[in-house]
């Protein structure tokens, strides 16, 4: 479970950072704001799969 919590606490932290470039660069569709989206997507997936490791 351990593994969940470091991943949580980073999903956290680009989840933010995410939100801060969409005001700054006005919206969703900058590249840089899809390249932290996509960023984001990924830690999202290594959560799921680290809990559904831990559910086995």
């Amino acid at each position: 479970m351990r593994e969940a919590e470091v991943i949580q606490k980073r999903i956290e932290c680009e989840r933010i950072e995410l939100y801060r470039m969409e005001k700054k660069h006005g919206g969703f569709v900058h590249p840089k704001v899809i390249k932290q989206s996509m960023r984001l997507d990924e830690l999202i997936n290594m959560y799921n799969r680290a809990m559904y490791s831990c559910s086995k």
